[in-house]
């Protein structure tokens, strides 16, 4: 699914899924990143949601705004406060998949 960023760039999510990790939306459910699904109804969209803040380096207030604009779903900046907290397991999860088990030196693995 091809759409158009804010600023103008083309953003491809069928090229990133296919770096994730085989069962990455189940693993989003077993760890409690989607425990609730009233707005945001699957695992792309938290996900899509996440990456909007975190590699954008948009505030809480504009992922929110994005993501209702985008069609990804209607969530307030706390909703994606709690969403981002709540996604840590299943964030350092697919991580990990991506660069294997092994813990990386001086890393704390737990917060």
């Amino acid at each position: 699914m091809k759409t158009l960023t804010s600023d103008g760039e083309f953003e491809n999510w069928d090229v990133l899924e296919r770096f994730l990790p085989e069962g990455w939306e189940e693993q989003a459910r077993l760890s409690g990143a989607m425990r609730r699904a009233r707005y945001i109804k699957s695992p792309e969209s938290v996900l899509r949601i996440l990456l909007l803040h975190l590699a954008n380096g948009c505030s809480l207030a504009e992922t929110a705004a994005r993501a209702q604009a985008s069609g990804l779903g209607v969530i307030s900046s706390v909703g994606v406060f709690k969403r981002l907290r709540a996604a840590g397991p299943w964030l350092r999860w697919l991580s990990q998949q991506e660069r294997g088990t092994a813990a990386l030196p001086g890393v704390i693995s737990h917060c």
